[in-house]
């Protein structure tokens, strides 16, 4: 009986150190050769390089033109006219609501 459980105790052990190991190292001998795991590739076979893009081109995005400033108006009840007053304070408007 203690046979047993010495035999059962060991292969515990071995079987969570297995868990421990990392599995690239066991992947690497179907890597190519520079430590990349599971490639394919033969190991040492030559590395080449993905073909280089551009990027594609984007168009600045639309902005709408800012509104424009206040504009000024002078009224003058007295000497305003709002038949021939341009809001000038040459020449007022009579009224606020011209």
């Amino acid at each position: 009986m203690n046979v047993r459980k010495r035999g059962l105790a060991l292969l515990m052990c071995i079987c969570m150190i297995f868990t421990l190991l990392p599995f690239s190292a066991l992947a690497d001998s179907t890597g190519n050769g520079n430590g990349e795991a599971g490639t394919g590739e033969p190991a040492g076979a030559p590395v080449t390089e993905p073909p280089v893009t551009e990027p594609p081109v984007t168009e600045p995005p639309v902005t709408e033109p800012p509104e424009p400033a206040a504009k000024v108006l002078y009224v003058d009840a007295i000497n305003g006219s709002d038949d021939t007053g341009e809001g000038t304070e040459a020449n007022p408007y009579k009224t606020v609501g011209k």
